[in-house]
């Protein structure tokens, strides 16, 4: 008996080092990809394999299934090819571009943008109105064949003036007003947009520094005055002082105005200035001091808010000149432009590196990601945050397009770069896709396969109606013209339908995750929901020669320039 005790008790401490060990290999397996890694140096080329591996999943799933499940992602590889329009999807898109437009005459003629809960209008200066939303959408009416909607747009640009006694968003006013005065030029020929544009284009250059290309933060359209926010500390914005040769360029071309032309040279050489002051090659903070030409850099980089459309403008400005290269030096008065290509590969080369996360599980073809990061040789800690903005994913369709105007012969290199493109598209559609409602937050978190607002905090959980993610598959549908791009793009859209069209228009969701009635809206449709989310969100179900990429690129509000010299 004795000897039979000891026999069980050694069985019975085997079994418990058996259980004891399973679990905690179970768990370290768990756990392999949680950790907070810092980011190491990379032994697989410029990129590498060994990318530190977070993925998203729901924690509520998609209303419907068969629209936005997770079988649409899977399919990813999918290579056929769909060309034609369609037509369903044209139509119901445009049916979205006439109600939004419809509220915004009814509701807030005159103003800048329309309220569609209260159904009044809003203007965003005291001073008085610059027509925003009309400014907005003239392109987008044109485009869709809204040709009545388009007409009353026009009559309402007759009577604007902008000798307003304002201080406005030179960034701002660029992007949406000069933009889509250029952009209604560009697509109809009818000088009257033109001459329009040259009058705000003068006011707005009072805002750069003519020697160093820096523009101020805003600017007194009346006054000339040009003024710097304070919640930027009195700095400048690198994004916004860095997105508006594009306008510039264009404007000076069709007018003959060299002023515009020098003003974008100007801050083109700044840039090539600072470029050799990053802590981190290719990685740039969001403010520059403009007092003594320094760049502010806080250690931590994103390609979010406040640094955005300028890694955008390096690559379309030089798209816009015609695609000079170094060796043309001697021939092309546009050469110039060459050192922003260089600095936007120098860019992506590090965004890829430092920014970019790449995860293969729990699907078939990888998702990767874009959060803030603080690489190592800085003077904080370093290693990737678990947040991406919404605003981040403007970048698939970005390195996408640099692929697409590529010089470059290095063709494995220029394949990597479109496989990460085809990656985060994907990432970027599961912040819509695996959302309960189908709408993506601001400002999503990403743990153990999972995505969710970042948290309940307001700025993190709304939804803006913003347009980047359609913007993002509608290039990529256009260069790749793979199905699934289609296919995200139509539960998107649905899901905007569904969840922000209102009796007046369309409203932002100040908390994607709660449903009606409990819901609190957003009482405004921002301008930007007609001129980029249903431009983009039309575009790509018509067929390639509506807009095609080797004629136009679009500035950062989505209104199309034709490029000065096409190279095909």
């Amino acid at each position: 008996m004795p000897r039979m005790n000891v026999v069980r008790r050694v069985v019975a401490i085997a079994l418990l080092v058996a259980v004891t060990l399973f679990t905690f290999l179970r768990y370290e397996k768990s756990n392999e990809t949680r950790d907070d890694r810092k980011i190491e140096a990379d032994k697989n080329g410029i990129w590498g394999k060994d990318r530190p591996v977070v993925g998203w999943a729901a924690e509520v799933k998609p209303m419907d299934p068969m629209e936005v499940g997770t079988d649409a992602m899977e399919e990813a590889m999918d290579t056929t090819e769909v060309r034609e329009k369609d037509t369903e999807m044209l139509a119901f898109v445009r049916n979205m571009i006439r109600h939004a437009w419809s509220g915004y005459v009814t509701y807030a003629n005159g103003f800048d943008d329309l309220k569609p809960i209260s159904k009044l209008g809003r203007n965003w200066y005291a001073g008085g109105s610059l027509r925003n939303t009309v400014l907005d959408s003239i392109d987008t009416l044109w485009i869709a064949g809204l040709q009545k909607e388009y007409e009353e747009a026009r009559a309402m640009t007759t009577l604007l003036s902008f000798d307003v006694n304002a201080r406005v968003s030179f960034f701002e006013t660029t992007i949406r007003g000069l933009g889509g005065l250029l952009s209604a030029h560009s697509l109809t020929g009818d000088t009257h947009y033109l001459q329009l544009a040259l009058d705000l284009g003068n006011r707005l250059l009072k805002a750069v520094n003519a020697s160093t290309g820096i523009a101020s933060s805003a600017i007194g359209l009346h006054s000339g005055r040009p003024e710097f926010f304070h919640w930027l500390d009195n700095k400048v914005s690198t994004a916004e002082t860095g997105s508006y040769s594009l306008e510039f360029l264009y404007l000076s071309h069709h007018t003959g105005d060299r002023r515009f032309e020098e003003a974008a040279k100007a801050i083109t050489r700044t840039f090539s200035h600072l470029r050799s002051n990053t802590t981190v090659k290719g990685l740039w903070p969001g403010r520059i001091d403009q007092n003594v030409l320094r760049l502010i850099d806080s250690g931590q980089y994103s390609v979010g808010g406040m640094i955005d459309s300028f890694y955008e403008y390096l690559l379309k400005v030089w798209v816009l000149v015609g695609r000079p290269i170094a060796s043309d030096s001697a021939q092309s008065p546009e050469s110039w432009a060459t050192v922003l290509r260089s600095m936007y590969d120098e860019s992506v080369d590090s965004i890829l590196t430092h920014i970019a996360i790449n995860s293969s599980k729990p699907l078939r073809r990888p998702i990767a990601y874009l959060p803030d990061t603080r690489p190592p040789g800085t003077r904080i800690p370093t290693g990737r945050s678990k947040v991406m903005e919404h605003l981040a994913c403007f970048i698939p369709g970005l390195l996408a397009l640099g692929v697409e105007t590529s010089l470059s012969k290095n063709k494995t290199r220029d394949e990597r770069i479109m496989a990460w493109a085809e990656d985060l598209s994907q990432g970027c559609a599961k912040m819509y896709t695996e959302g309960a409602f189908g709408i993506a937050p601001e400002i999503a978190f990403m743990e153990d396969e999972r995505v969710r607002p970042a948290s309940d905090f307001s700025e993190h959980s709304k939804y803006l109606l913003r347009p980047e993610v359609l913007e993002s598959l509608f290039i990529l549908h256009r260069l790749t013209h793979r199905p699934q791009y289609r296919r995200w793009a139509r539960a998107i859209l649905k899901s905007i339908e569904r969840e922000c069209r209102v009796d007046a228009g369309y409203a932002g969701i100040k908390h994607v995750g709660k449903a009606r009635p409990e819901r609190e809206y957003i009482d405004l449709q921002e301008s930007f929901f007609i001129a980029e989310t249903l431009k983009y969100g039309y575009l790509i179900f018509e067929s390639d020669d509506v807009i095609p990429l080797d004629e136009w690129i679009f500035n950062t509000e989505a209104h199309p320039l034709r490029i000065l010299q096409p190279t095909l």
